[in-house]
């Protein structure tokens, strides 16, 4: 007798991700934790900034209790993406943001699936996709992997940031250091054109710390 194949639960909740999104136009964030008999537990994350952290106690104490074989996380997001050197900028205040359903995968041997679908709304907010990209890892630095935990998440995320801050001010600092050096040479200190001139070095410091900080206009 042949045992019973198990279902593919990853291309299960991307298929079904889609069509939700497509028919009602929006994907409430959720969890779905799966134990070793394939018994599904929900939880929906109707959550906000401000509450994220109380929400990931919350779903975390359920992942202790339940101790899942895997479970799924699946949300609308925000994509940005960014060059070597570039500034860190958190997706959400990135003004080249691209709108994303997102599935993500989390297994009990910390491996992980991510799967980033493109979200393309029309003028009437009818809903189409991209092309998908899926991914494999080793869990990644996301603070929805709770299997990570002990492993250090927080330090590992901090670090990744840390390092692309550095890139980013290491090639802005040369960048500023060879746009203003000649005119620096040429000018005469207290002079009208050194005035100017200080303005202008002012202001690209100004922009310069904003890039760095995430800070994006809105207009």
């Amino acid at each position: 007798m042949k045992s019973e194949k198990q279902p593919d639960l990853f291309k299960h909740f991307i298929r079904t991700s889609m069509e939700i999104m497509k028919e009602t136009g929006e994907h409430i964030p959720q969890i779905f934790f799966v134990k070793n008999n394939n018994e599904l537990t929900t939880v929906l994350l109707p959550f906000d900034e401000e509450n994220k952290n109380i929400m990931l106690f919350k779903v975390r104490e359920v992942f202790n209790m339940i101790k899942p074989e895997a479970y799924y996380f699946i949300s609308e997001s925000w994509l940005s993406e960014r060059k070597v050197g570039d500034a860190y900028v958190r997706p959400k205040n990135d003004a080249n943001r691209k709108e994303i359903l997102m599935i993500i995968e989390f297994k009990s041997d910390l491996t992980s699936k991510n799967c980033v679908i493109p979200i393309i709304r029309d003028k009437d907010n009818k809903i189409s996709f991209g092309k998908k990209r899926v991914m494999s890892g080793n869990g990644g630095t996301t603070q929805w992997n709770f299997y990570l935990e002990a492993e250090g998440i927080k330090e590992h995320m901090d670090s990744d940031i840390e390092k692309m801050q550095k890139e980013f001010i290491d090639k802005r600092s040369k960048e500023l250091a060879k746009k203003f050096a000649s005119r620096l040479e040429k000018v005469i200190p207290n002079s009208p054109e050194f005035e100017q001139l200080s303005k202008e070095m002012y202001d690209e410091v100004i922009k310069f710390k904003k890039e760095l900080l995430g800070e994006v206009n809105d207009d």
